[in-house]
């Protein structure tokens, strides 16, 4: 566990002064075992917390843990289990915070885990060492599935509250469908795959970036509601597409770039994805 005193949980969380470490400790591993589980792994963890205590993962790292154990405690800060049920704990010099107080804190909390995971896994993915840590995690490949793999870059397409990070996953399903049954389709499921591998590798060619970009644009406009024809036509990212394509050996070498080649005898054949009136 990388948090293992009182004082560096408070470092994360100020307003958190004067909790004790026997009441915050259950729900630190809890937070602790959770994120090691669902996002990073132990290889990455183990790799993070080696590190400097100034360094900006172990810091982001520090803060996740932190405000997830904080919001599931605060619910529970004040009360005490007596032979007669639970009691509010109070003295002549504090009060219980009012429920609105509670709420803004609890919605606080959302924002910072919301940013911190992100933030975690951008800084993950812009070290060499750390992302190859993290792809050793049996989840990983689920996590970088998609073209956006935190809410901060998918708010740059789409608009969105302080909870990117929470929008981006409610839209998930959308943007995977657009990846894999409009994009895939119109571009071909090859050039989606090497898009995908060059983001996990972070080795995204100059020419693929701007085809992604692209693309991104086409996966935020789908999620706006677009379909068909008026994703295709207002988008104007199409035929931008096409043209940041050229030169690219993947694209050239499938049947959806084939069918668009001038003077190219391409047989329609019903089992290809690009048979005509086949889809």
């Amino acid at each position: 566990m990388i948090i293992t005193d009182i004082d560096k949980f408070i470092k994360c969380i100020p307003t958190a002064e004067g909790t004790e470490w026997s009441a915050i400790e259950s729900f630190i591993i809890t937070a602790d075992n959770e994120i090691q589980t669902f996002l990073t792994g132990s290889d990455l963890y183990d790799s993070i917390s080696a590190l400097s205590e100034t360094d900006a993962l172990k810091i982001n790292l520090y803060n996740l843990i932190s405000f997830k154990a904080y919001q599931s405690a605060i619910p529970f800060m004040d009360l005490v289990h007596t032979a007669n049920g639970f009691a509010v704990m109070s003295n002549s010099n504090q009060a219980p915070a009012s429920k609105e107080r509670v709420e803004r804190l609890l919605a606080w909390c959302d924002i910072m885990i919301d940013r911190a995971t992100d933030l975690l896994i951008t800084v993950t993915m812009q070290s060499a060492t750390a992302l190859a840590e993290w792809t050793k995690f049996v989840g990983f490949n689920d996590l970088t599935n998609c073209f956006f793999i935190t809410g901060i870059d998918f708010s740059g397409y789409f608009k969105q509250s302080d909870l990117k990070r929470k929008t981006f996953l409610d839209y998930k399903n959308d943007l995977m469908y657009c990846q894999e049954n409009v994009l895939a389709v119109t571009f071909s499921k090859e050039v989606i795959n090497e898009l995908v591998t060059q983001i996990r590798t972070n080795t995204l060619t100059e020419s693929n970036k701007k085809v992604l970009s692209q693309m991104k644009q086409v996966m935020g406009k789908y999620a706006n509601g677009l379909r068909g024809d008026e994703l295709k036509t207002q988008s104007g990212s199409f035929k931008m597409i096409y043209e940041g394509l050229k030169g690219n050996t993947t694209y050239e070498s499938t049947p959806e770039a084939i069918v668009r080649l001038p003077g190219t005898n391409y047989e329609n054949k019903q089992e290809d994805p690009t048979y005509f009136f086949g889809y």
